[in-house]
């Protein structure tokens, strides 16, 4: 409190030799409250992780940042403010103090009709909107209502943003009320035929295999950061979490193996994949991008061309990590040009979003395999078409 009344901004940068024990959720208030962040660096060793902790901490202070910003907000005569989420200083019924201010964080703001004034089901459903600051102009605003006339203009990336923050108390609480209220979005009119129906069920089956939402085998430090990101980072950095995006590399780097040599005849494949192990086949290449990192999954019958043209050789795949495996051919250069824009679209350094080379059985495919989220994993024995059946054909409120 008296960091907020000086306007001063904490950011932790948390990096405990042991997985567990640093006292995370003692520490998270004294960030979340002053508008700062966390950077949790779990069994910390310096030759790994060291080069990510100098590239972050970089990040964090070279930003474009706005200190010592205000949110006003007014709403119209029939509304309140239910709630606000999110990292800023102070919050009172139409105000908002954030010390530092900045493109990663967003606010999360309830807003709901008085129970004297409209129908029940607005009442209940509220609309929600989302607050994403731009130091370099000025707050800008995502708006996503949930009440059937306005159900088509909603942001998903917004929707999913705002259904993430608040408190998580009880992890099995909040998974079911993040299902209850998808369950009444897609029973309402307005839900019919329209693209928000498809797509949010996907996002919001992702958020649920978040390791904060889970009941068991997450220590509570890391739950204490995976909530924080959940609460205060932005929309389209946490739809990428909750949603990873797979691509398959190997036509393209066969195209460029055929195009003697050129290194500008195969562009990187922009198409993405369904989240299930029935996109792989054991002679492709997948780049997966998780949000944390860039995994590349090398099937076990790869042609041997394409292997001795981007990792010169299988030995070299199976033992290969970060940007080692880049070299000059045709087939390398699809590969490099991939990586390039995955870090791009992001904004992260090579240090923020380290390349993974895995192979099937090998160390390190769990992660991938749990990042394929439309098959059902360690963290929710359910596939996502399941998860839709249930939430589409379980009775309506």
């Amino acid at each position: 409190a008296d960091l907020a009344k000086a306007l001063v901004s904490a950011e932790l940068f948390v990096a405990p030799q042991q997985a567990d024990g640093a006292g995370l959720s003692l520490l998270a208030p004294l960030a979340l409250q002053t508008g700062g962040g966390i950077w949790y660096y779990p069994r910390f060793s310096a030759p790994e992780d060291m080069v990510r902790m100098q590239s972050e901490l970089l990040r964090t202070v070279a930003r474009p940042i706005a200190w010592e910003a205000e949110l006003r907000l007014r709403v119209s005569c029939g509304w309140h403010i239910a709630g606000v989420h999110g990292s800023c200083a102070e919050k009172r019924q139409d105000y908002f103090l954030v010390p530092n201010c900045h493109a990663e964080q967003a606010l999360k703001v309830n807003l709901a009709q008085d129970p004297s004034t409209g129908s029940q089901a607005s009442r209940d459903e509220g609309s929600p909107l989302v607050v994403q600051a731009d130091p370099g102009a000025h707050l800008g605003d995502r708006h996503h209502a949930i009440p059937d006339n306005s159900l088509r203009s909603v942001d998903v990336p917004a929707a999913l943003s705002l259904l993430a923050g608040g408190p998580r108390d009880d992890p099995a609480a909040s998974r079911e009320l993040i299902k209850e209220r998808c369950r009444r979005l897609l029973h309402s009119r307005a839900a019919e035929g329209c693209e928000v129906s498809q797509l949010l069920p996907l996002y919001l089956f992702g958020l649920l295999k978040s390791p904060a939402l889970q009941t068991s085998q997450v220590n509570a430090d890391q739950r204490t950061f995976d909530l924080a990101q959940l609460t205060s980072c932005a929309p389209d950095h946490l739809a990428t979490q909750c949603i990873p995006t797979l691509v398959a590399l190997h036509g393209r780097m066969l195209d460029a193996l055929s195009a003697d040599g050129s290194l500008h005849t195969a562009p990187a494949p922009t198409e993405r994949l369904s989240l299930t192990v029935r996109s792989l086949a054991q002679d492709g290449i997948y780049l997966l991008n998780s949000g944390k990192a860039l995994l590349l999954w090398v099937g076990q019958h790869v042609d041997g061309a394409l292997l001795e043209s981007a990792f010169s050789g299988a030995a070299q795949a199976e033992d290969a990590v970060g940007e080692q495996l880049v070299c000059a051919d045709a087939a390398a250069a699809v590969l490099a040009i991939a990586i390039e824009r995955a870090r791009a679209e992001r904004g992260a350094t090579v240090a923020e979003l380290p390349l993974k080379v895995l192979r099937p059985g090998g160390m390190g495919e769990n992660e991938f395999l749990c990042a394929l989220i439309e098959d059902p994993t360690h963290g929710l024995q359910m596939s996502c078409a399941e998860f839709v059946y249930e939430l589409r054909f379980s009775a309506g409120p």
